[in-house]
Order: C-alpha cells, then structure tokens, then sequence
C-alpha cells in the first residue's frame, strides 16, 4: 500500500539527500586515493653529476671505524676515476645514477686477501646539492657498517 501524506515527501527527501551523501563520499574517496597516488610517484629520472673533480672524505662507521681519509674521484660522461689515501679503494670505471641510487662499476682488479667492500663498487645512495654530494651505503654481514663519501667539486 504506497504512503500518503506528509510521511511520503519525508522519505523521497531523505532518500535524495542520502544518494547525494553517498556520492560525496565517495568523490572525496576517489579525491584522496587520486592524491595518495600522485604524492607517492617516484622519480625514476636519471641524473648525472656536473662532469668535474670532486674531493672529500670517505669514512666508514660501526663495528670497525676509520678515520676519514681524503679522497678524489673525476667523474666523465658516465664513467669515474679517483683514488685514496686510506683504506678505501676508488681506481676506475662506470656509473649509472637512477633516482636516488648510484650503481658503480669497478674495473679494476683487486688482489683476494682484501676487504671487499671497501672498493667503491655496487649500489650507494647519493644526494647531491649544489656543487656538493654524498654517496653512502650500509653493509650488513656478520658486522654491520655504512661508507660514506662527501664531495665537494673543485
């Protein structure tokens, strides 16, 4: 039996109001999820540093810790040379900067009886600034470490 009266238009208005609750509802959801996923975007561009000279520092911290030695590396193109005088190991090779990373190559040849991770190979995290950078990463083993080079360009 359909309702008559004032009860009748009640119930048509509350029912507009709710599917106009509903859709604005779900606008501001649609909104959000919208903003989430564009503020979450990484930049995949790659980067290359001003070709040049840079000198700095390298220093390794944690379970064994070195006091900072000077270092120099030359960047060209996508390829690098520098060297130490400390323990780390810098010598030759490639590079490729994606993001916030940098993957160098080294081409040169160690001898075996040698700390590995103290040649600037593998993956680092860079940041660079102005004519200033700092390449970094964290070695995780038995001991855990992080190397960290800051550069300055001459």
């Amino acid at each position: 039996m359909p309702v008559v009266g004032p009860k009748a238009t009640f119930i048509k208005i509350d029912q507009s109001f709710d599917k106009r609750l509903r859709m604005y509802r779900t606008t501001g959801f649609m909104m959000l999820g919208i903003l989430f996923l564009v503020s979450c975007r990484k930049n995949n561009e790659t980067k290359v540093p001003p070709e040049g000279v840079y000198t700095g520092t390298f220093t390794r911290v944690g379970f064994v810790w070195t006091k900072p030695d000077s270092v120099k590396i030359t960047f060209t193109g996508n390829n690098f040379s520098g060297e130490s005088k400390g323990p780390s190991r810098i010598c030759n090779g490639s590079y490729e900067i994606i993001a916030d990373s940098v993957n160098f190559n080294n081409a040169c040849v160690f001898t075996a009886n040698f700390d590995w991770p103290l040649i600037m190979s593998g993956k680092y995290k860079i940041f660079m600034e102005g004519d200033s950078m700092v390449i970094s990463r964290m070695y995780i083993s038995f001991n855990s470490y992080s190397d960290t080079y800051r550069l300055k360009k001459q």
